[in-house]
């Protein structure tokens, strides 16, 4: 019989821990394989776990057709006259104004119940939950008078399938019963049922989407018998339907066990649950998919041991240290939370479990599919887990932000194929982006723009919806990845996307008098401006606009380069540089737009003119410090009015901004707020200020709505304080606070595929190393010239000096290591 046995529950950094059970399903542990998400609240004696499918969304809204291009014409006729509020009027006859359902929206699976009978919640005591980082698996252990009970639950990375093995420190000691359900849905209609040794669900939608999903049961001793034999709701109050752009959060609201079948276990001595759900993008059987996926499944201790060794593989490639007292570590996560909340300073433990929690959160969302022939959807809104049916926003994929947020640290965590999901994406959607194109401006070419699903490329409403910059925002992610993965295939899957987004760009600018190229109109996301009626977000050419497309036009004469395109290069070269700059005030102020709008909203949470700036690397410090500067003012203008606009997001993009900056207190002030109030009891963080501490947007009052994207960007933040290797120059604690000011860093993953090593003390470096996959130069900019470059056999790197920076030819395979002289 297998006792709990201490050394799975570890005080560091790879591991979040509680005395007490998730209240809310926000504040529950997430699992996921990048396909099936799973929220474990950790219920000694009624556990449920809510479940989710990476590619479970409606079906009921199609490509959308808005039919702008007949408008195009006379619209861009007065906006090159600046009569922008006309032009807004034509745009809204035919664009919705924020009232709309945005796109298909990600939506909940299944509700899975694991119900103990003759056990009192108030005879429990000894009650740990905690979720094991490095290996993907959450655990419970409590005991019931005198016996010790352990739960462990994984999303099996190798076998698609969601797993809980449950034991006690004595035999014939499980008693009770599973079930699985789903919460009442006016839209859905669901049936299920139970067999000697599984529970099934079928369910489908209105416009005829389907899925299903089946949980096994295997006992060791005792009996299983039968419980409820059909699915059914007589006794359950059924949700309102809704309509509109309302939305509902009705995962709490609708819990019970009684709602499904079930199938009981009788005085067991060890369970072991098995739980599939297939959804008919995937397969037109679902049910039939997941008795598949449940035949064959490899013994317990396999599976878990497979998962492991990859989950930890990917969580292994690199790690951040900060100089973190152990006692810290021994703290429940949600009382470090509360302690620190209270000094108004994130201690350098919490700072270290919130890069890992990053980390291990991308690894769970964004997992690609061992399969390389199956569909996984990008990384969403909510991640994979999503409490509503209706969610905010849909839990889609924002193009004007949220998406890239998620997937631009992706590299820096050595996750570089976990950014395959999007360039596939992208290639599915190229034949709706040409429709796109034709049907919102009447181009040619591709467009990408607004919020979509993961098979449906839609559009919002106005908010953005005349912005240029999106497409080549896109860009900027897949050449991300190939910077970090400079391998030819990529560039040659990337390019034709790019060649078709030049052809729209073409056809969308113009020349103006003085030869410069730009666009007749224009908006920077989300900021709108005053006009006589209110506001509107049309407006003149964005910084967002010009200065991304310039960026793209960067990299697409490199990528011609490269593929010996080079007539093509010449050509793109020329636009490149003709390209409108931003307009800098006369107070040296950057200019959200090409002709000074009035701001509506001066503090609003979005960063869209710096977007070429951070997370792109058109601009940097060192090459264009006026430009930074011009910038900066422009932040401070935003930061001038307070955080009452800001949401999670904001903080670590705020942060990231000053980062590179190099503003390392700013931003380790900015990531201040956000860990220690917008942190939830998981580290996940709300996307409100839902508790009224930090000031924030109150939207959705007293609702935790996890912000998967806040999550992920916070690791940027952090990262590049540490390194930095924009602009083909490597700047080594360029932005490093004083409260981080020893640490060290392992599997730092740059551009070019390095892999770097980096250990400080005091603010001072003690320890460098790069391995160099691919030959090349390369760039250093040390904090002082007194130091050493050695290669793997102790001789001296010889290199040149300007100004500040070391440049050497490096050798594919080689470790380098600094010494400090």
């Amino acid at each position: 019989m297998r006792k709990f046995d201490q050394n799975l529950w570890i005080a560091n950094s790879d591991h979040l821990h509680d005395h007490t059970p998730a209240g809310d399903w926000a504040d529950a542990y997430p699992l996921g394989d990048g396909r099936i998400g799973a929220m474990v609240w950790g219920k000694p004696c009624g556990e449920i776990i809510s479940l989710n499918h990476d590619l479970l969304w409606r079906n009921y809204l199609k490509q959308p057709t808005f039919g702008t291009a007949e408008d195009m014409p006379e619209l861009k006729k007065l906006c090159m006259e600046q009569r922008w509020e006309e032009a807004e009027e034509i745009l809204e006859q035919t664009l919705p104004n924020m009232k709309a359902i945005y796109i298909n929206p990600f939506v909940p699976a299944l509700d899975q119940y694991i119900t103990m009978f003759f056990m009192p919640e108030e005879s429990v005591t000894d009650y740990t939950r905690w979720l094991d980082l490095k290996n993907g698996t959450a655990h419970t252990q409590f005991t019931v008078d005198g016996v010790v009970y352990h739960r462990t639950h994984f999303c099996s990375a190798v076998s698609g399938l969601f797993v809980t093995h449950i034991t006690s420190s004595l035999p014939a000691m499980l008693t009770g019963k599973l079930s699985l359900s789903r919460m009442p849905d006016p839209e859905c209609s669901v049936t299920g049922g139970a067999g000697r040794d599984h529970v099934f669900c079928e369910a489908e939608f209105e416009e005829g989407v389907t899925f299903a999903g089946v949980s096994k049961i295997i006992h060791r001793n005792g009996r299983l018998t039968s419980g409820k034999p059909c699915y059914g709701m007589e006794n359950d109050g059924m949700a309102e339907k809704k309509f509109g752009n309302t939305n509902t959060f009705d995962r709490n609201d609708f819990l019970s066990d009684e709602r499904g079948a079930s199938v009981c276990f009788d005085h067991c001595d060890e369970l072991w649950i098995y739980t599939a759900i297939s959804v008919d993008a995937e397969t037109d059987h679902p049910l039939q998919k997941c008795y598949e996926l449940l035949e064959n499944v490899f013994p317990y201790q396999e599976l878990y041991e497979k998962h492991c060794k990859r989950f930890s593989e990917y969580y292994d490639r690199t790690k951040i240290r900060f100089d973190a007292c152990e006692d810290d570590f021994r703290l429940p996560t949600s009382q470090l939370i509360l302690r620190d909340r209270e000094a108004q300073k994130p201690s350098p433990a919490l700072c270290e479990l919130a890069c890992n929690m990053s980390r291990y959160t991308a690894i769970s969302a964004g997992m690609p599919r061992p399969d390389p022939d199956a569909i996984k959807a990008p990384i969403n809104l909510q991640g994979i887990w999503n409490r509503d049916t209706h969610p905010v926003w849909e839990s889609d994929y924002h193009l004007d932000l949220n998406l890239e947020m998620c997937y631009w640290s992706l590299p820096l965590m050595g996750l570089t194929e976990y950014m395959e999901p999007l360039l596939e994406w992208m290639e599915r959607l190229l034949p709706q982006a040409r429709y796109h194109a034709k049907d919102l401006y009447g181009s040619c070419g591709a467009l990408y723009e607004g919020c979509s699903d993961y098979k449906t490329l839609g559009l919002g409403d106005v908010v953005g919806a005349t912005s240029f910059g999106i497409n080549a925002w896109l860009i900027q992610l897949l050449w991300i990845y190939y910077e970090h993965d400079p391998r030819r295939e990529i560039l040659t899957r990337i390019y034709p996307i790019m060649r078709e987004i030049d052809v729209f760009y073409r056809d969308s600018m113009y020349e103006t008098e003085n030869g410069t190229l730009t666009f007749p109109f224009g908006a920077s996301p989300e900021m709108s401006w005053r006009n006589s009626k209110g506001r509107q977000f049309l407006s003149s050419p964005s910084t967002f606009d010009l200065t991304l497309v310039r960026e793209f036009y960067g990299y697409l004469k490199t990528a011609a380069r490269m593929l010996g395109d080079d007539e093509y290069a010449d050509t793109v070269s020329s636009i490149a540089d003709r390209i409108a700059e931003p307009t800098i005030l006369d107070d040296g102020t950057l200019c959200e737009w090409t002709y000074p709008h009035d701001e509506f909203d001066i503090g609003h949470r979005h960063r869209s003119p710096f977007a070429a700036f951070c997370p792109g690397s058109l601009y940097s410090v060192e090459s264009d410090p006026d430009m930074v500067i011009a910038m900066e003012k422009l932040l401070e203008k935003r930061l001038s009015v307070g955080n009452r606009n800001a949401t999670a997001f904001t903080y670590p993009l705020d942060a990231h901004l000053m980062v590179r900056m190099r503003r390392g207190e700013d931003a380790y002030d900015k990531l201040t707020l956000f860990l220690c109030y917008y942190a939830l009891d998981n580290l996940m963080f709300a996307y409100d200020d839902w508790d009224y501490r930090c000031g924030g947007a109150n939207w959705f009052s007293g609702v935790k709505l996890i912000q998967v994207e806040a999550q992920l960007g916070m690791y940027s933040a952090f990262s590049e304080m540490l390194y930095q290797d924009t602009q083909g120059i490597i700047r080594l604690l360029p932005a490093l606070p004083a409260a981080l000011a020893t640490g060290s860093a392992a599997g730092i993953r740059g551009r070019n595929g390095n892999i770097c090593n980096l250990e400080w003390k005091d603010g001072e470096i003690l320890k460098f190393s790069i391995y160099t996959p691919h030959d090349g130069m390369c760039s250093i900019m040390p904090p002082d010239h007194n130091f050493s470059l050695l290669d793997e056999n102790g001789e001296i790197v010889q290199g040149t000096w300007d100004k500040n920076i070391f440049t050497f030819e490096s050798c594919s395979g080689m470790n380098y290591t600094y010494i400090k002289e």
